[in-house]
């Protein structure tokens, strides 16, 4: 066994912190590209073998391991069994990034392969995020998310013109600029949202949540720079 307090020190200089779920949506090709940038990576369960099949090891394996592989679990350098059952593997791998990420500040911090066919899985972990309110980015198989919460601004790294979400995961009040259909009021998961909207060419659009969470989503090519090498 093993815990935080143990953590070696140093998590791999300014290349990002990685944490892979066990979305098995998620191609495994552009998981593979993701992990040669990692300085540190961290698996949850699962999550795991799909590191194992993309050409890296995680540094480190965690959650309550029911359905990672036995010879995953025996090979791994340093596995953290954690079998709380009120906690996902998301709450508990994003509690390591967060760990992570306040020992090595200024380190960007990842997480992939959320999705998956279990539409109650994706859907509790971007609960996850926004309960951890961490700076971290989201990579999707087509773009990218970030959860904001109350007092935060996004302005999404990559230029238009592009679809831009934003979507509330409590009732927001929110500002929406550099898209075709501006916001500026209240969104709620049960009322207004802003779906599919379309990045202004040349522009930034720009995110900022007076209350609440939103997640924003937006599309990106994998052969775009990741937003995390980007300059604001």
């Amino acid at each position: 066994m093993w815990n935080d307090s143990d953590m070696a020190p140093d998590l791999g200089s300014a290349r990002p912190i990685i944490g892979v779920l066990a979305g098995e949506d998620f191609p495994l090709a552009r998981l593979a590209e993701l992990l040669k940038t990692a300085g540190y990576v961290a698996a949850a369960d699962r999550g795991a073998d799909r590191c194992l099949a993309a050409g890296r090891a995680p540094d480190v394996l965690l959650g309550d391991l029911d359905s990672v592989r036995p010879e995953t679990v025996r090979s791994a350098p340093v596995v953290l069994e954690l079998p709380d059952q009120n906690l996902s593997d998301a709450d508990k791998l994003l509690a390591h990034l967060g760990e992570c990420a306040r020992r090595q500040p200024g380190t960007p911090v990842v997480v992939a392969a959320m999705e998956g066919d279990r539409l109650d899985h994706v859907l509790a972990t971007l609960q996850s995020v926004a309960r951890a309110n961490l700076p971290l980015t989201l990579v999707l198989r087509n773009g990218y998310a970030r959860v904001v919460t109350a007092g935060q601004s996004l302005a999404v790294p990559h230029l238009g013109p592009r679809r831009v979400s934003a979507l509330p995961l409590t009732a927001s009040h929110v500002r929406l600029t550099g898209v075709r259909w501006p916001v500026d009021g209240a969104l709620d998961p049960l009322g207004l949202t802003s779906l599919s909207n379309e990045a202004e060419p040349n522009a930034r659009a720009i995110v900022t949540v007076q209350s609440g969470a939103v997640a924003v989503i937006w599309e990106a090519s994998p052969s775009e720079p990741a937003p995390w090498t980007l300059t604001p």
